[in-house]
């Protein structure tokens, strides 16, 4: 009889962890892809909203001090923590301590676009989305 509750206990117990472990590492697993699809939005956002309609005709690239267009898009602002700070420094310009400063960067808005998407590749890169 005593064997048969303790039994009985030792599987109760045992099932009770195996199913708790079992619940665990599946809500991990979905964290997991819950990231991975949040970084893969961000970065095929990032392709469909700031390098779609660039004009890179132009030779050079004037950097307002309120930064290049694409600064003040909402995509822009997720991706921004992912990014080098010195294609941030190219991109959002001169501080704004002084209005009147321009920055001018030769190789012109082509430099810059393709600045950026080599940044995205590499983004794309290393959270293993390719």
């Amino acid at each position: 009889m005593q064997e048969l509750i303790v039994s009985g206990l030792v599987g109760g117990v045992a099932g009770g962890i195996g199913g708790w472990a079992t619940a665990y590492i599946n809500w991990d697993i979905f964290k997991l892809k819950e990231r991975r699809d949040r970084r893969r939005t961000l970065i095929d956002d990032a392709r469909k909203d700031l390098l779609s309609g660039w004009d890179i005709s132009s030779e050079t690239a004037i950097i307002s001090p309120g930064g290049h267009e694409i600064c003040h898009h909402p995509t822009y602002v997720r991706l921004r923590p992912h990014l080098s700070s010195e294609l941030i420094k190219q991109l959002e310009g001169a501080p704004q301590t002084d209005h009147s400063t321009i920055v001018v960067i030769m190789g012109g808005q082509a430099w810059l676009r393709n600045a950026l998407i080599q940044e995205i590749a590499d983004l794309e890169l290393g959270w293993d989305l390719i």
